[in-house]
């Protein structure tokens, strides 16, 4: 699923589908484009860390700050059911 949301653009970034409810027309799908640039303290992540360098969790967290306005309002976890359902629709 995860793997499925995320297209890297081969061009430094990525695009990553969420999902939303809109009154009008229901569940939509809505795409967040971030680049590559992900916050660093002392040459590591400052959030978002993977074994192996993977780069999809940084990815999926920059992208989902963005959706959400920053990573200061998903820094607590937000709640669990409302992240499910952005990722999943």
């Amino acid at each position: 699923m995860l793997k499925d949301a995320i297209t890297d653009n081969h061009n430094g970034t990525y695009t990553v589908r969420f999902f939303q409810e809109d009154p009008a027309f229901g569940v939509t799908a809505t795409y967040v484009t971030v680049d590559d640039d992900f916050p660093l303290r002392h040459g590591s992540p400052v959030y978002a860390q993977a074994p192996a360098g993977e780069l999809w969790p940084a990815v999926m967290e920059k992208a989902y700050a963005k959706f959400k306005g920053s990573y200061g309002l998903i820094g607590n976890g937000g709640l669990p059911g409302q992240v499910a359902f952005d990722l999943t629709g």
